[in-house]
């Protein structure tokens, strides 16, 4: 689910900087001005986040924080996944633990975020959960890429969630 944030809401973070570089005008493209497509899709280019220092890393960071607090966004959760924001940890668990199954993906994907940064337990469970669910949507979803969160887990791990997923 994707929103496009106000002209106003944007100024609110690009007045801090005075001139924007070109990786921040680029980041700004990929994740809040430009076609929500490009989110959509996953096709945001991920390559900016390594290149964001300084004040127009914390604003990109901010930018993604807000507006994940608003609605839970894959490209803001796969984007905070890099960042490893501390701030981010109770945003992921409140998608977790309160957004309705209609936000299936977005709860799995928060939760495979937080299992690979700090070990969380139940996305193992929650992953196998997954995969036995009777939602085309999220079936479809885990069939496209069961690989990315099967990633990092235990060949024990890996074995038990293929078994469900057949």
């Amino acid at each position: 689910m994707q929103r496009t944030m106000s002209n106003d809401e944007l100024y609110k973070y690009t007045a801090q900087i005075e001139h924007p570089s070109e990786i921040f005008q680029l980041f700004l493209f990929n994740y809040v001005t430009g076609s929500t497509w490009i989110r959509s899709r996953g096709e945001e280019d991920t390559s900016v986040w390594d290149k964001l220092e300084g004040t127009e890393r914390e604003i990109a960071i901010q930018i993604i924080l807000d507006e994940l607090k608003i609605v839970p966004d894959n490209s803001y959760i796969r984007a905070i996944g890099f960042f490893r924001d501390r701030r981010a940890m109770p945003v992921l668990i409140n998608i977790i633990e309160t957004y309705p199954e209609r936000f299936s993906v977005e709860k799995l994907l928060s939760a495979k975020v937080l299992h690979d940064w700090v070990g969380y337990d139940n996305y193992v469970p929650m992953l196998e959960s997954a995969c036995r669910t009777q939602d085309d949507t999220l079936h479809s979803y885990l069939k496209y890429s069961i690989n990315q969160f099967t990633k990092g887990l235990s060949e024990e791990e890996k074995e038990r969630i293929m078994k469900a997923f057949e």
